[in-house]
């Protein structure tokens, strides 16, 4: 990483955990049992949600040199955010099971686990969904800027899979795919934005 994208991704960090706490809130919201601590949660919800679209603003800004890299590159690392998706996934169940869910039939708990897996949505936990669209984004992005012809091509079978997913009655949104258009768009508009003067720490830290 360079010295001038060190910043950035000190800022993608900083709003990552701006991400995890929306979902843990999402996760409370119909827990809590006090309806002022309800309140104040969905305030948070709200001033917090914009993180999600800063995080991906700035994922461009650090990929405006992504057509250099290889597919395979590019796709190596979408698959490790995958993998990362699954193994939380995987995680996540066996804490449910270990705490406080009985043990079922074997067979049910392992289409409970393997079904978000293969499927690509529904996972236990309240990041996984993040995982999935940063991975099918870099790659698109990748291909947006590498042959346009090509990414036209994986536009019509992405709409054609999401088509048959509806026909086929699999569960609403298989791999996310709802959340691709908004994502990719931030994705690349940002990788057309040369990075201005960096920003002093004193005004970041308070912003």
């Amino acid at each position: 990483m360079s010295s001038k994208d060190q910043p950035v991704e000190v800022a993608r960090g900083m709003l990552l955990l701006g991400v995890l706490h929306i979902h843990v809130l999402h996760w409370l919201f119909d827990r809590l049992p006090d309806a002022d601590t309800t309140r104040l949660a969905g305030l948070q919800i709200k001033l917090l949600t914009p993180h999600v679209v800063l995080f991906f603003a700035l994922s461009g800004m650090t990929s405006a040199a992504l057509a250099d890299k290889t597919f395979a590159i590019v796709g190596q690392r979408s698959l490790m955010l995958i993998l990362l998706a699954a193994f939380s996934h995987a995680i996540g169940v066996l804490i449910q099971y270990a705490l406080w869910r009985p043990w079922r039939d074997g067979i049910d708990a392992w289409a409970e686990l393997m079904r978000p897996i293969v499927l690509g949505t529904g996972y236990v936990n309240v990041i996984g969904w993040f995982f999935v669209v940063l991975a099918v984004v870099r790659v698109s992005a990748f291909v947006w800027s590498w042959n346009r012809r090509v990414f036209v091509l994986l536009l019509a079978v992405a709409v054609a899979a999401a088509v048959a997913s509806e026909r086929l009655d699999l569960p609403d949104n298989v791999y996310e795919w709802r959340h691709w258009p908004a994502a990719l768009l931030m994705v690349v508009l940002d990788t057309r934005l040369a990075q201005g003067p960096r920003v002093p720490h004193w005004i970041g830290l308070p912003a």
